[in-house]
């Protein structure tokens, strides 16, 4: 299809498409050739818009246009988010994007601490890293990351082939360093749980941290973390709905919540979905058995694979569905997962908030699995069902501890 006016219809294109509309637009020239091109002032235009998506990184006003237009197309060359690139910088130079910082207990100098065998590799020394600019220094930046050039799809892996190459792909759960090892002496900063190890989660985490709170638009682990009832959760009588990690977690939370004197009641059914909790009297005949003063939601597993429903809406209509039978309802969020499900989860936590029902954020637990890497061991499960327990007692109208015997 031809384009009669392309410098209007691009300028468009960028205003409701954001990065989107540019990368067609630029898709665009490309196709057209140089008879369209922009002019300087609409370039820059264009780029003003790219740089939106850094502009909540720290530090990230301390660099030129010249420099963030670099770091975008060298991502973009890696197969990165320029977004998750920025924030190692940011993280690597405390904020300074400075190309001569140095790490005063190390040889590491520049945007991403080069080690000086790291340098000599690159056909370069830490002292000539120094004096480069930060423009000239990204050749370098690079260079580095070419051994994983495509591989590199999120921020655990980014900073993972910085601090850990070998961490890179192992997934967000995997312990880089134990206590007692020296690498976990070096590094016990990291250990943000304190939990006598540190994951790449863990580690990441002060990575994410880069962005500017005061400014940012929420993030995905803002809707993932765990959100507080509106008011206090009656234990009485639980029922907890799902699949087969419901069915899992049942007699540990079953064990834990009979504490109370209250009753639990277990509903798993293996490969459930949304769907078919919403299908026929599945949701009602659970729910006339136990007559529950809480019911505890875990789906989410199934759901994440391609399904005919709207994961949102259908999440919406069972939480609704049983707070109108006049239950409290809390949505167990699915653990992190071996395959792609972080959309179901943020569509799952987002449809929670809107709705005003509390969420358990289960993603950022370190939670021991079989060989299929989805469920739990028996422990694991012990530990998941004993965090969940916790902070439903501190939900409660009467807050209970729960110590695992």
């Amino acid at each position: 299809m031809s384009v009669r006016n392309p410098t209007f219809v691009e300028m468009l294109l960028v205003a409701a498409g954001g990065a989107f509309g540019v990368a067609l637009v630029r898709s665009l020239r490309r196709g057209r050739g140089s008879s369209t091109r922009l002019t300087e002032e609409q370039a820059t235009s264009l780029d003003a818009v790219e740089d939106r998506d850094l502009v909540n990184v720290h530090g990230i006003e301390r660099t030129s246009p010249a420099f963030r237009k670099r770091l975008r197309e060298l991502a973009r060359r890696m197969g990165m988010d320029p977004l998750h690139l920025a924030l190692v910088i940011s993280f690597e130079t405390a904020g300074t994007f400075d190309p001569s910082i140095r790490n005063p207990a190390s040889s590491a100098t520049g945007l991403i601490q080069f080690m000086s065998t790291t340098a000599k590799k690159l056909g370069t020394t830490t002292d000539a890293l120094a004096r480069m600019t930060a423009l000239e220094q990204l050749d370098y930046v690079e260079r580095y990351f070419l051994p994983w050039k495509g591989k590199l799809r999120t921020l655990e892996d980014v900073y993972m082939a910085v601090l850990w190459p070998s961490a890179v792909g192992k997934g967000a759960d995997f312990v880089l360093f134990s206590e007692g090892s020296d690498a976990y002496e070096k590094n016990k900063n990291l250990d943000v749980r304190r939990a006598g190890s540190v994951t790449v989660r863990d580690a990441t985490s002060r990575v994410r941290s880069g962005l500017k709170p005061e400014l940012r638009a929420p993030q995905p682990s803002d809707l993932l973390a765990s959100s507080a009832p509106q008011r206090s959760l009656d234990l009485r009588s639980v029922l907890l709905i799902g699949d087969s990690l419901a069915i899992g977690l049942a007699p540990s939370l079953k064990a834990l919540l009979g504490r109370l004197g209250g009753t639990f009641t277990g509903r798993g059914i293996v490969n459930a979905t949304m769907k078919q909790w919403l299908s026929g009297s599945l949701l009602d005949d659970a729910l006339r058995a136990a007559k529950p003063t809480l019911v505890l939601v875990s789906l989410g597993t199934n759901d994440a694979k391609p399904v005919d429903v709207d994961r949102s809406e259908a999440a919406t209509e069972l939480a609704s569905r049983i707070a109108r039978s006049g239950a409290d309802v809390v949505w167990i969020l699915p653990p992190s997962l071996p395959f792609p499900a972080s959309d179901t989860s943020l569509s799952i936590a987002s449809a929670m908030r809107k709705g005003g029902f509390p969420s358990f954020a289960s993603g950022a637990l370190s939670i021991p699995r079989q060989s299929d890497q989805i469920h739990p061991t028996i422990d694991g499960y012990a530990k998941w069902a004993d965090v969940i327990a916790r902070w439903l007692g501190e939900q409660a109208k009467d807050s209970k501890d729960f110590r695992t015997a």
